[in-house]
């Protein structure tokens, strides 16, 4: 169920999941799915011009964006334990040989030491490229944002992940994107309990069931467009319930870990 099909090619989503506390006897087990958007749309061609799609030790599938020509910022929990990733940057449809589309391959991966599974914690990693990406109209850095969005905000969520839920729901060839509120960080702590560290998440309304989904991990959360666009967060965990079940997903906020990201960076 979480396989993606990328030409002739199949790969294994990447994701997290947090069961919430009213439904699980062991209070935020977290529970590692390999992964999209729900309930959104096809992005217009090339509009987001730092998403990146990440293929993990040939086998795992996420998503990153470029934060500049020769770095990507992404999740702890797709680079965890991952020794060699294939960046593909200026891509729509993954699927075609499009000629936007240009590809690194990286063994530099720069995962937080501090990532805690058990917690969602620290989901925060660079990818460091050998040589910079061509920087052009449909390859570009977005800026990190120095300020987390207000509650009721409306940010974007961008990625080629499940655009539902169910056991024949598959990846997106095409990247899709949605337009969604920021949530209140205690909406979310009354669905996934006390334990985990809410001051360094983002977490977003999906009410309606319109949010990101497995195949999304590691994509940004964005405001503003065009080159006025900044990433506030990074794609972490959604619940086990599903992503269309309208209970929150949860973001790294890249404000929290600027210092981190900087003190990484080559």
């Amino acid at each position: 169920a979480n396989y993606i099909t990328v030409g002739n090619k199949v790969y294994r989503e990447r994701s997290l999941v947090v069961s919430p506390v009213s439904h699980h006897r062991i209070p935020n087990r977290v529970d590692q799915n390999f992964g999209k958007i729900v309930g959104g749309q096809e992005a217009t061609p090339h509009s987001h011009p730092f998403i990146v799609n990440l293929i993990l030790d040939l086998f795992y599938f996420c998503g990153g964006s470029l934060i500049a020509p020769n770095v990507v910022l992404t999740a702890a929990h797709c680079t965890d334990g991952v020794n060699s990733v294939k960046v593909t940057a200026g891509a729509h449809k993954l699927s075609a040989n499009e000629p936007s589309q240009q590809v690194q391959t990286s063994t530099n991966i720069i995962t937080n030491a501090d990532f805690s599974l058990d917690l969602v914690d620290n989901d925060v990693a660079l990818i460091i490229l050998d040589e910079p990406f061509e920087i052009n109209e449909f390859v570009s850095t977005i800026a990190l944002s120095e300020a987390e969005p207000a509650v009721g905000e409306m940010v974007q969520a961008t990625g080629w992940g499940k655009t539902r839920d169910g056991i024949l729901a598959t990846t997106s060839d095409i990247l899709m994107d949605v337009t969604i509120p920021v949530g209140d960080d205690a909406d979310a702590e009354s669905v996934y309990g006390p334990d985990l560290d809410y001051t360094t998440k983002i977490c977003i309304d999906t009410t309606g069931g319109l949010g990101t989904c497995q195949g999304d991990s590691g994509g940004p959360l964005f405001v503003n467009d065009g080159a006025d666009a900044a990433i506030v967060g990074i794609t972490s965990f959604g619940s086990s319930i599903g992503c269309e079940s309208g209970l929150p997903s949860c973001f790294t906020s890249v404000p929290s870990y600027n210092e981190w990201i900087q003190d990484n960076m080559p």
